[in-house]
């Protein structure tokens, strides 16, 4: 659970370390955890086909390409998260749509594509005001201000779907 070495494998007989068939030995290795929540899952090691002296600047390396690693492995497993969740959102009939603040859309659920008619390549990327022409039931600013003194917004819109046809949602912000 916390950054060690071996300078000369030599010296331990009884440890069993990585080795490549067709290569030397390795004799020397630097190893720091890789931790999420406080609690090691695995580790980053360097190895050496020499006895090596680590130094105190190799072990701040080797801390911070572990939590380098870590913190990748995280972002790895949140986008994995993220994909599975979308493909969820995707089995809905609903239209779902999800959009920034500034109204780009971000997530085009298959439900909004049988409603609208615009596949999600057409939609994401555009902003939603835009491609739905939408006709607001009182003024933007308006709506926008509820919207910052509350944390949410919902009511009536009117937009027009890919073929011209008129579609009102109730929408929540």
């Amino acid at each position: 659970n916390r950054t060690a070495s071996l300078n000369d494998a030599s010296l331990r007989p009884d440890l069993d370390i990585l080795s490549i068939p067709g290569q030397p030995p390795f004799q020397s290795v630097l190893a720091a955890p890789m931790r999420t929540a406080g609690r090691a899952f695995g580790a980053v090691a360097i190895y050496s086909q020499h006895p090596v002296e680590w130094t105190a600047d190799q072990f701040r390396l080797a801390d911070w390409l572990a939590a380098q690693c870590a913190h990748i492995l995280a972002i790895l497993r949140l986008q994995r998260d993220l994909r599975r969740q979308a493909a969820l959102i995707d089995l809905s009939p609903d239209a779902i749509i999800v959009r920034k603040v500034d109204g780009t859309i971000t997530l085009w659920g298959h439900g909004a594509e049988q409603v609208y008619g615009w596949t999600k390549a057409e939609a994401i990327g555009r902003t939603t005001h835009e491609l739905l022409k939408t006709k607001f039931s009182r003024p933007l600013e308006e709506m926008n201000r509820h919207l910052q003194a509350t944390g949410r917004w919902s009511g009536e819109l009117a937009h027009t779907a890919k073929d011209g046809r008129p579609v009102v949602v109730e929408s929540r912000w």
